[in-house]
């Protein structure tokens, strides 16, 4: 101070310094590209506490009914930790689709993250394939053809692989009969 007498005076002070939760997400945006109708695409947000102290997630919600998450809280992470979310798009309807992850916490200065969402639903294929079966015997050393046909009645296109599948080969064989006295090694040759 400018005071001649007392130019620094010491006061004692104790400081007590708390801390508070600090919530990030990433990644901060979901683009689920194109998805068959009926299907379902899944990815995962993480939420992490970068403090050191407790951070509570109040909720994790989706304004749209095709997305969702899970967990949707609340659930409560400790200092340097994370929580993974799945985040989900089921397509019902062919078009594009946008909504938001709405994710509310304690954190004094981030309340409320919003989390961007879009995706698009578009018909799937469908497979029909005539006949449902073939079924053949074939003589060693011979050959058969038989047709199969495979078509789409979906809207997107159809990819496709065929593999046979042979039930084992049976091998069939004759014992001679047993004659009198003779032992099952001899009946085995």
């Amino acid at each position: 101070s400018n005071d001649p007498l007392h130019p620094e005076l010491a006061i004692p002070a104790t400081l007590d310094v708390l801390g508070e939760p600090e919530i990030t997400v990433s990644p901060d945006g979901f683009a689920f590209g194109t998805q068959f109708v009926g299907a379902v695409a899944t990815d995962t947000l993480t939420i992490a506490n970068n403090s050191c102290e407790l951070l509570t997630v109040g909720s994790v919600t989706s304004d749209h009914v095709q997305f969702t998450a899970v967990p949707t809280g609340p659930f409560t992470l400790a200092p340097d930790s994370t929580r993974i979310v799945l985040v989900t798009y089921a397509p019902t309807t062919v078009g594009p689709v946008t909504g938001q992850l709405t994710i509310t916490s304690d954190d004094p200065d981030e309340s409320v993250i919003t989390v961007p969402l879009s995706g698009t639903g578009v018909e799937p294929p469908t497979i029909v394939v005539a006949p449902d079966s073939l079924a053949m015997a074939v003589a060693p050393g011979g050959t058969a053809v038989r047709m199969l046909t495979i078509g789409n009645t979906g809207q997107s296109d159809l990819l496709w692989s065929a593999a046979i599948n042979l039930e084992s080969a049976m091998r069939l064989q004759t014992l001679p009969a047993r004659s009198a006295g003779a032992t099952d090694a001899a009946a085995a040759d």
